[in-house]
């Protein structure tokens, strides 16, 4: 018996030598191009299909980018990109913190599609990825330059978009102002309640507003000619003083619009009065950072200068540009300046410099502003955070990742 089991073994191990051995093909490896990427969805509120997350790589990097549809856009990215998911930053919980990724961006203005580039040396062949951001919607406004513009001794207000060049009356201040080349001024728009803040120049300490008709808001300091409105006060440099001034002021508002109590209310001198203006110029804020152009009558020189109103910080460049500039920014976020003489051409003005490139075609007509106000709110806002699908992270808090494996 036991020679009988050992010859039927010896049989089968004989068919199996002789039998054709399976081969299995090798798998099919297409490499991912910027043509030809590999494609998550980019998903806001968990459920909201907002665009896509696009990766693909060459010998050397890494390529991630962001795109959106129907209508919404970006404000800020976030990337992070690790060997293993305990390298995305994350708190105790497991939830991770965007604002702590090694790639971040803020888009002002907003962004439908952004790239980011890194490289692969380090990355492993079978990366993680953590692809988030800031999405909104209701922001067709951003794509216009809408600013406005109060007209030198006539009173009317314009509203100006200085991209498509067109300008509309928006309100006559009535009764008409004294005819005078350098007045009304002070120009400030409150987006929140609708309302236009201006006074009379020069010598007058009044400043008004408009909604629908004319109203007092109360006595301020006189020649007011730099101003903007930001985060629900006034602010001002008053110009034409003897001697000019670096003294900014704040100035809040009751319900009604007039002058709150306390109010103006000097904040500081921002230039530790190195400077002073007198003041051919003008002031924008925006993101809680005064920018500012003047004639220095300290150094007899046109200045663009920068003051931040939370760290108290100021910054001053000398420009070549020579001439006054009324400032504001338009609804795409960009900062624009009016010669209100000869033409009345209009620049933009790179906030990094003081740089200026004169913007074509001009804005028709070609009224000479005494003022410039920064533009209107967009419309309602839908503000959603979005992730690139995936699997989700261990904590609690709804964020995805992905893998990707280099090609």
């Amino acid at each position: 018996m036991k020679k009988f089991v050992s010859l039927f073994i010896a049989v089968l191990l004989a068919v199996a030598l002789l039998a054709p051995v399976a081969v299995s093909a090798p798998a099919t490896v297409i490499a991912h191009t910027a043509g030809a990427p590999q494609v998550v969805d980019l998903l806001a509120g968990q459920n909201i299909n907002v665009g896509t997350v696009s990766v693909w790589n060459d010998a050397n990097t890494l390529y991630v980018k962001y795109e959106t549809t129907g209508g919404w856009e970006m404000t800020e990215t976030h990337l992070a990109v690790a060997t293993a998911l305990n390298g995305i930053p994350q708190t105790k919980k497991g939830n991770p913190i965007p604002g702590q990724f090694p790639y971040s961006t803020k888009h002002d203005p907003a962004v439908t599609t952004f790239t980011y580039a890194i490289l692969l040396a380090g990355l492993g062949h079978e990366p993680i990825i953590a692809a988030h951001a800031v999405v909104v919607k209701g922001m067709s406004c951003y794509q216009t330059s809408i600013l406005y513009g109060i007209q030198r001794s006539t009173g009317t207000v314009y509203a100006i978009d200085v991209i498509t060049g067109n300008s509309s009356t928006e309100f006559v201040i009535t009764p008409p102002p004294p005819a005078t080349n350098i007045g009304p001024n002070g120009l400030a728009y409150d987006a929140v309640n609708g309302r236009f803040y201006y006074c009379d120049y020069p010598n007058t300490t009044t400043l008004y507003f408009w909604d629908t008709a004319q109203h007092v808001a109360g006595s301020i300091g006189p020649d007011i000619a730099a101003a903007d409105f930001y985060n629900g006060k006034y602010y001002y440099i008053a110009g034409g003083l003897t001697p000019p001034t670096d003294d900014l002021y704040e100035v809040a508002f009751n319900p009604d619009g007039t002058i709150a109590s306390g109010y103006p209310n000097k904040l500081a001198d921002i230039a530790g009065n190195a400077h002073g203006w007198t003041f051919n110029g003008d002031i924008a804020i925006k993101g809680g950072v005064v920018y500012g152009w003047g004639l220095c009558d300290t150094h007899k020189q046109y200045e663009f200068f920068t003051y931040d109103l939370n760290a108290h910080t100021f910054t001053i460049i000398t420009v070549s540009y020579p001439s006054s500039l009324q400032l504001a920014f338009g609804s795409n976020g960009i900062l624009y300046g009016h010669k209100s003489a000869g033409n009345g051409e209009f620049y933009v003005v790179d906030t990094t410099n003081g740089n200026v490139s004169v913007v074509t075609p001009m804005p028709n007509p070609g009224n000479l502003y005494t003022d410039l106000a920064s533009g209107m709110l967009c419309g309602k806002l839908v503000c959603e955070t979005a992730w690139a699908e995936g699997q989700p992270f261990p904590g609690k808090d709804w964020a995805t990742y992905f893998t990707y494996i280099v090609q």
